[in-house]
């Protein structure tokens, strides 16, 4: 994947209306995603 078809990916991704409990759960959810991936421990 080249830089153009991130950022084109990026673009489309999924939104999140003014639902706040599908907000608490998104940023949840990438921060889960974050610490795993560079391997920290979860707070």
């Amino acid at each position: 994947m080249n830089l153009f078809e991130l950022i084109s990916c990026i673009k489309k991704g999924a939104t999140v209306g003014h639902d706040p409990d599908a907000t608490a759960l998104a940023q949840s959810n990438v921060r889960r995603d974050l610490s795993t991936l560079l391997g920290a421990p979860r707070p």
